[in-house]
């Protein structure tokens, strides 16, 4: 299975300024609009949801945990919008983007609790550096995640 995602430039430009704010880790929601095909799993960035520093119940140089209202606030938006979601996250540091230890720990339980909310969806987990970007997406009742092997900036 191949793996696919499209972000429109301009919302791209902008998930990249909130994510690279400040000095410290910084998240945000993509609700994606998801096309199955021959063996290819598009994903297609409609919405960006951008997470305030205040609705983090921990957020450092080297770690973020959202608070419950937020995470319950998601699921919502995301049920309410058909749509499926995409989480992603910054490292603070140039270089290759790679899932720390906290971030695997962190995904296992979080993708346990998004299909317990949003049963049938599909759920990725981004990482982005000053100039590198990972991806992995889960697909439904599937434990091991599937890197996403292109990530394009589109015009719109």
């Amino acid at each position: 299975m191949i793996v696919m995602v499209s972000i429109p430039r301009q919302k791209y430009r902008y998930i990249r300024s909130h994510l690279f704010k400040g000095h410290k880790e910084q998240g945000c929601f993509l609700f994606t609009d998801t096309h199955l095909g021959s063996g290819i799993i598009n994903l297609y960035v409609k919405e960006v949801h951008c997470i305030k520093a205040d609705n983090w119940s921990h957020q450092s140089d080297y770690h973020l945990e959202l608070d419950d209202e937020e995470k319950v606030k998601v699921m919502l938006m995301a049920k309410k919008t058909g749509y499926d979601l995409i989480e992603c996250h910054s490292h603070r540091f140039s270089g290759p983007a790679h899932f720390s230890h906290t971030d695997l720990v962190g995904l296992d339980e979080f993708v346990k609790y998004v299909w317990w909310k949003l049963p049938g969806r599909i759920y990725g987990a981004f990482v982005w550096t000053d100039d590198d970007l990972l991806g992995q997406v889960w697909l439904p009742k599937k434990h091991a995640p599937i890197t996403v092997r292109e990530i394009r900036i589109i015009n719109k």
